[in-house]
């Protein structure tokens, strides 16, 4: 399958987990085009201050692959800053969040694998 990127949607998210901002989706693949395997498979852009609150997944495990700019990301109860080419994986159950407290624009690809899809949780 190819797919192009004027092919892609675009979503917004508001206050996603109480965190701050309009936050745009670009949905790179959509559940069923990943056969299931994936609930979420896009590019996550973060304007200056926006962010995604403190959650927990059930069932999931997120990444979080620093693209562009500059994030921190919320591991282990710890607000870590995180640059592009650095990953973050968080294991079902998981406290962890991001947020962008830089002026220039994050770009980060966001994926969540259903736990029973990844051989470890």
């Amino acid at each position: 399958m190819i797919k192009r990127k004027e092919e892609m949607k675009t979503r917004i998210a508001t206050n996603v987990f109480g965190g701050k901002g309009d936050l745009a989706f670009l949905d790179i693949l959509e559940k069923e085009e990943s056969l299931g395997m994936t609930r979420i498979f896009s590019l996550l852009t973060l304007k200056e201050g926006q962010s995604i609150g403190p959650h927990t997944h059930k069932g999931e495990v997120e990444i979080y692959y620093i693209l562009k700019g500059e994030v921190e990301a919320l591991d282990q109860g710890e607000w870590i800053k995180m640059y592009p080419g650095d990953v973050a994986f968080t294991r079902n159950e998981v406290e962890h969040g991001v947020r962008n407290p830089n002026a220039e624009d994050a770009e980060l690809l966001a994926v969540i694998i259903e736990e029973g899809r990844c051989l470890t949780s």
